[in-house]
């Protein structure tokens, strides 16, 4: 995806979903007031990532999230890996995990990667 912004979801859920095994690259994107605060029997991720919900490999390039809301991970829940460069999170909030950003990975695979992001209150 390229210079696009996406506006809050009228669903009350995540704004992108991606699936286990994928790779994703975001670039030049602002998400702004996404939601995915409520917790579904239906849904086991329904409370993660107000914005971005991933279960594979993410790379934000020039992102921003803001004022965004989720149980876990405010702005960004990632469960494959994450890169982030030149993007920044601010005023997001959590209630359990991960303010702006949760990442919760598997035995083996890498981590987060943050060259020049910031992530603010």
């Amino acid at each position: 995806m390229h210079s696009s912004q996406l506006p809050n979801s009228s669903r009350g859920c995540d704004l992108l979903r991606t699936g286990a095994g994928s790779e994703v690259h975001l670039n030049t994107l602002q998400f702004e007031r996404g939601s995915a605060d409520q917790l579904l029997d239906a849904d086991a991720r329904a409370g993660a990532g107000g914005c971005v919900n991933s279960l594979g490999a993410l790379v934000l390039q020039n992102v921003a999230m803001r004022n965004c809301k989720a149980v876990n991970g405010g702005a960004l829940a990632s469960e494959g890996g994450l890169e982030a460069s030149k993007s920044v999170f601010t005023h997001n909030v959590a209630r359990h995990c991960g303010g702006g950003v949760d990442v919760a990975l598997r035995c083996g695979e890498r981590g987060v990667n943050s060259v020049s992001s910031r992530l603010q209150r």
